[in-house]
């Protein structure tokens, strides 16, 4: 599954982008939280104060979305993501949703915010501006040459390669 991105600017002007892992809010150039206004489908679901907020598919769980706490998904899962980015006294778990729900956001901060799709260069983002997530009609196709629990040994594989967890300790 693919998510699809827009961005509605108050003169109503729209930016749109199909994305295969996540779409990104978080903080400017100042380490400072941003105030990120969360609705799913039309309802409220909380405000967050964080350094960001990640909504990802189950292909981009395994990148900044896992770095940032939250769950590891299968593929081939339809499921859409959302994970707080260093939270601060507010709702600090991830949230799974399906994929027919539509993810509404909005951050209001006294310094800049940037919207980055897919990691690719940030937009500056104004208190005005709302972020829409919802899944894209396209898809992403793979072909598959081992099993379907091929994707779990594989993954354990990469995470053994990390070279934190190579490294000697001394004392």
């Amino acid at each position: 599954m693919m998510l699809h991105v827009e961005l509605v600017r108050k003169n109503n002007e729209r930016t749109r982008w199909e994305v295969l892992n996540d779409a990104v809010i978080g903080h400017g150039s100042k380490l400072r939280p941003i105030h990120i206004n969360v609705r799913i489908n039309e309802n409220y679901l909380t405000d967050y104060v964080a350094d960001g907020l990640i909504v990802s598919t189950a292909t981009g769980s395994t990148a900044y979305a896992m770095a940032a706490g939250g769950p590891i998904m299968e593929p081939e899962l339809r499921n859409i993501l959302v994970i707080p980015v260093a939270p601060h006294l507010c709702l600090e778990r991830g949230i799974v949703l399906d994929e027919n729900d539509v993810v509404e956001i909005r951050s209001s901060s006294e310094h800049e915010t940037i919207f980055s799709p897919d990691g690719q260069d940030g937009e500056l983002i104004d208190e005005s501006d709302t972020i829409s997530v919802s899944a894209s009609e396209f898809s992403a196709r793979y072909v598959r040459l081992e099993g379907k629990g091929f994707f779990y040994s594989n993954f354990i594989q990469y995470m053994q390669r990390n070279p934190s967890t190579n490294r000697k300790t001394t004392i």
